[in-house]
């Protein structure tokens, strides 16, 4: 074999295995890659599970529905008391609707409530708002005290129906408030919870409708 011809041979050789090292190289690689796409796709799913699951998350119920912002919520409830051109019907059910709204702090609602309150005739409130009386934990501490407080102020229509609501729930203390406040409407001392519920709507449906 001429010498050209042996280094033409090397040459060739020499290509073809390096063809082959690159060719192994770039499976390799390509496996490397698609594992790393794999691991990547199951990690994206895994954190998109968990995001549904975890109201912590972007994706999660809290980004959905966030928690209102306090200071957000406060100037807004001074915009509605400024605003001369809004009815106060409208601006009382404006407050209620903060006041009922389980992710506002305590803060925003005992302010929600003190102006609601202070704008809701005894007509709207039975007409309206009486079934936010009965709704389970919106009225624990301070709050359930103003709105009871605020109660004897009420006529008798008020006062028994928002009473009477409140006393379903109610625990400790609080509830002990009620029934004094009841026991004295329905003129009986010694009468048990679901007496006085029931004294409360008969002494409501045997009151003239002028009452209210």
């Amino acid at each position: 074999m001429s010498r050209s011809r042996l280094i033409l041979l090397v040459a060739t050789t020499a290509l073809f295995i390096g063809a082959v090292v690159l060719f192994m190289r770039g499976k390799d690689a390509a496996a490397k890659d698609t594992a790393a796409a794999t691991e990547q796709a199951k990690a994206h799913a895994t954190s998109t599970r968990a995001a549904r699951s975890n109201p912590s998350t972007p994706e999660g119920p809290a980004a959905r529905d966030p928690r209102p912002e306090p200071e957000r919520t406060l100037d807004q409830i001074n915009a509605w008391l400024a605003d001369d051109s809004l009815p106060s019907e409208q601006a009382a059910r404006n407050l209620w609707t903060v006041f009922s709204d389980a992710r506002q702090t305590k803060e925003v609602r005992q302010e929600a409530l003190e102006h609601a309150l202070n704008l809701t005739t005894d007509k709207q409130l039975v007409a309206e708002f009486i079934q936010i009386y009965g709704q389970p934990g919106l009225w624990s501490g301070q709050i359930g005290e103003t709105a009871l407080d605020e109660l004897y102020n009420r006529g008798k229509a008020a006062k028994l129906s928002a009473s009477a609501a409140l006393l379903v729930h109610a625990t400790g203390e609080f509830r002990d408030h009620i029934r004094e406040l009841l026991r004295f409407e329905v003129d009986d001392p010694e009468a048990d919870d679901a007496t006085l519920i029931r004294k409360a709507h008969e002494k409501l449906t045997a009151q003239p409708q002028s009452g209210q």
